[in-house]
C-alpha cells in the first residue's frame, strides 16, 4: 500500500490532538517541581553601597556647605556611605543638646 506524497505531507503538518486530561496548569507544574526538588531558588544580591574616605567627602561638591563639619565629625581611618554622612551631619545640626 503506497501512499501518495500529498497524504504524507498532510499528516505531518497537522497539529497533534490534545486531550483535556493532558492539560496541566502552572500550579500543578510548580507543585510537581517542588515534589521532585526541581525548584531553583535564585538569591538576589543587595545593591552594593559605595563608601568613601573622609578626604573624598570633604572635597565633594555635595557637601561643600558642610566641609568643616565633615572634617571634625568623621574619622580619617573609616569609609562612609553618603547616607551615613548625611545622618551624621543631620544628627549634629538638629539634635537637641
Amino acid at each position: 500500500m503506497a501512499r501518495k506524497k500529498n497524504e504524507v505531507k498532510a499528516e505531518k503538518t497537522q497539529a497533534p490532538e490534545v486531550k483535556v486530561d493532558e492539560v496541566v496548569t502552572n500550579e500543578q507544574v510548580s507543585n510537581e517541581a517542588v515534589k521532585n526538588d526541581e525548584v531553583k531558588v535564585e538569591k538576589t544580591k543587595a545593591p552594593k553601597v559605595l563608601k568613601f574616605p573622609k578626604k573624598k567627602l570633604v572635597g565633594s561638591k555635595r557637601f561643600v556647605k558642610h566641609k568643616d563639619l565633615i572634617n571634625v565629625l568623621l574619622d580619617e581611618k573609616k569609609d562612609y556611605s553618603i547616607k551615613e554622612v548625611e545622618d551624621i551631619i543631620n544628627n549634629f545640626l538638629y539634635s537637641k543638646k
